[in-house]
């Protein structure tokens, strides 16, 4: 489900590298989109307000910005609410290319800035996103600043949705 890995198995091999995999190379919103469509997997009813947070490795980086709303969207009662700032245009969490870990200052607070500017006015139950290091840098920065914004990855609602 990582972003990162996602992007340097399906971009930065073969383009990079010119190493083609044996394999589809896919992120897990595209298997799981995949499932739900060929009814594989039937989400039930999960009421509850939600933005997505784009990562860039899997948006910017990798185009892929449909799935994990697809995902999310085949969820019923589950409302998805966009932020103004998504797709190419949205703003980074700062925890990509292990900013996390060499700036710290950084990383939490653009993490910050995107919970207070573009989550908070939307008034949604959780901001859904489909990376682990988007996720631990906004749930970090919601903790730390006593925000309350709860930080869910889109394949813990799924879960939640099935279980």
């Amino acid at each position: 489900s990582c972003a990162g890995c996602y992007y340097t198995f399906k971009r930065m091999y073969p383009e990079m590298l010119g190493v083609e995999l044996p394999c589809e190379i896919l992120h897990a919103t595209q298997l799981v989109e995949r499932q739900i469509r060929d009814s594989q997997i039937q989400p039930g009813n999960l009421s509850m307000k939600v933005t997505y947070h784009d990562p860039c490795s899997l948006g910017r980086h990798s185009n892929v910005y449909d799935p994990p709303r697809n995902v999310l969207k085949s969820v019923p009662s589950l409302e998805l609410v966009e932020m103004s700032l998504n797709r190419n245009r949205a703003r980074c969490c700062g925890a990509g290319g292990g900013l996390w870990s060499f700036n710290n200052r950084v990383a939490s607070e653009s993490a910050y800035k995107r919970l207070v500017n573009d989550v908070v006015p939307l008034g949604v139950d959780v901001i859904a996103t489909a990376c682990p290091t988007c996720h631990i840098n906004l749930h970090f920065a919601s903790v730390k600043k006593s925000l309350g914004v709860r930080v869910c990855d889109v394949m813990e609602l799924v879960e939640r949705a099935t279980s």
